[in-house]
Parts: C-alpha cells; sequence; structure tokens
C-alpha cells in the first residue's frame, strides 16, 4: 500500500481524507474527482444541498467543496445549515463557484464558508487550500484533545 502524505490523511491517519464535492455540473463534479484523486484524496459526491446535508452525516468528510448555484438548496443554505448542525459545524467548506462578485463572496464567508474559490478553477491553488485547511483543521483537534 502506498503511504499519502501525512497532509493528505485524516488526523487519525487512517484513511486519506474524504472530500465532499457539492455541485449540479457534471463535468465540474468528474474533473474535482480526478484531481483529487491524483492528490491522493478519496471523494464523495452530490448534485444538490439536500443530498449532501444527508451525505455529511452518513460520510462525516473532512472538507467540503460546493457550488454557490444549485437546484433545491443553494450553497449558500447549504453550508448554513451544515453550520447549524453541532456534529457537522467544524467540517472545513470551500465554495467553488462562478460567481466573482462581492456580494456572493461576503455571502459565502457569512454563511459559514472558510474558503472561496473560483471557476474557472486554479487547481494549484485549490490544492494548497486543501492541505492548508486540513493542517490547520488537525491542529485544531490535537489543541481540542
Amino acid at each position: 500500500m502506498v503511504k499519502l502524505p501525512a497532509n493528505q490523511q485524516t488526523e487519525d491517519n487512517s484513511r486519506p481524507a474524504r472530500i465532499l464535492i457539492v455541485d449540479d455540473d457534471t463535468f465540474t463534479v468528474e474533473a474535482l474527482s480526478r484531481f483529487l484523486q491524483l492528490q491522493g484524496f478519496q471523494s464523495v459526491t452530490a448534485n444538490n444541498g439536500e443530498d449532501a446535508l444527508s451525505l455529511c452525516q452518513l460520510e462525516r468528510p473532512d472538507i467540503i467543496l460546493m457550488d454557490a448555484n444549485m437546484p433545491g438548496l443553494n450553497g449558500f443554505q447549504t453550508c448554513r445549515k451544515i453550520k447549524e448542525l453541532t456534529s457537522l459545524q467544524d467540517i472545513p467548506i470551500i465554495m467553488v463557484t462562478g460567481l466573482e462578485d462581492e456580494e456572493s463572496v461576503t455571502r459565502a464567508f457569512s454563511s459559514g464558508a472558510e474558503e472561496y474559490i473560483t471557476k474557472p478553477i486554479n487547481w494549484a491553488v485549490l490544492g494548497q487550500r486543501l492541505r492548508l485547511l486540513l493542517a490547520h483543521h488537525k491542529s485544531e483537534k490535537e489543541l481540542q484533545e
């Protein structure tokens, strides 16, 4: 078995970090899934906010990548609902969206997102932000313990 770099594993080093991708665009989901696989992460996917909430409770992802524009619950609403649930509120959320206006950025952060990346995705930036959030999350958990 190939051992992944420590910053790409969960805090207990038992499995690669699991990333939940939430986007209704099939091309984006496929591109993100392939990128994450190449980076040594696992991914699970949802194409709407309702499914994302269910998967969060079942899968307990380490990070969530979420689009803002989706049918049903949009990304902002879904982000807020996740952050309202005590058992899920510590999961970092990165908004990955085509919206570049100031209002959308403000709305994302006020909904609870930790990061904001615009489409088309800069893959190097996404990879670095994922690793930084995982390291930060791991440090917070260690401090709490």
